[in-house]
């Protein structure tokens, strides 16, 4: 019986680990969709802001959290080079557009409106584009499949 039990209690911890990756990928997979969701809806006030920029708020930032988060877990989703490169152009343009959205805050603050015009019409730009790309990483991470190997 040593045998069988030894044999059973392998595959069992086996079976464990690999549904708890698959809990831990579905959860990193929902929080990246949610945030990219977040960062679309959020470039979607820039574009209609008149001035480009959303500065009368301090959280006027992108959030970045999940993907910052998301960087050491990447191996959990069964994503090629290709769908990662989406992902990683997209916070890219989130980067960018954060950047510019903190040198319209610091123009304003220095009462320097023309920095806050050019950074406004950067960000209308570098919004549509995110756009673009958020759909379009929201569906590869809702149709990735989740690595179950280590």
């Amino acid at each position: 019986m040593g045998i069988l039990d030894s044999m059973f209690n392998r595959a069992y911890d086996r079976w464990l680990a690999s549904r708890d990756r698959r809990g831990l990928a579905a959860n990193y997979r929902g929080s990246l969709r949610r945030e990219i969701q977040r960062c679309i809806e959020q470039s979607h006030s820039i574009v209609r802001d008149e001035k480009g920029v959303i500065i009368s708020s301090p959280a006027y930032r992108l959030p970045t959290n999940a993907y910052q988060y998301w960087l050491d877990k990447q191996d959990l989703l069964d994503l090629d080079d290709a769908e990662l490169a989406t992902i990683e152009d997209f916070y890219e343009i989130v980067a960018q557009i954060n950047g510019s959205l903190d040198a319209a805050a610091n123009g304003y603050t220095a009462e320097r409106f023309e920095v806050v015009v050019l950074e406004g019409a950067r960000n209308r730009s570098k919004a549509l584009q995110l756009i673009e790309l958020g759909q379009k990483a929201k569906t590869l991470l809702q149709g990735s499949s989740v690595s179950t190997d280590k």
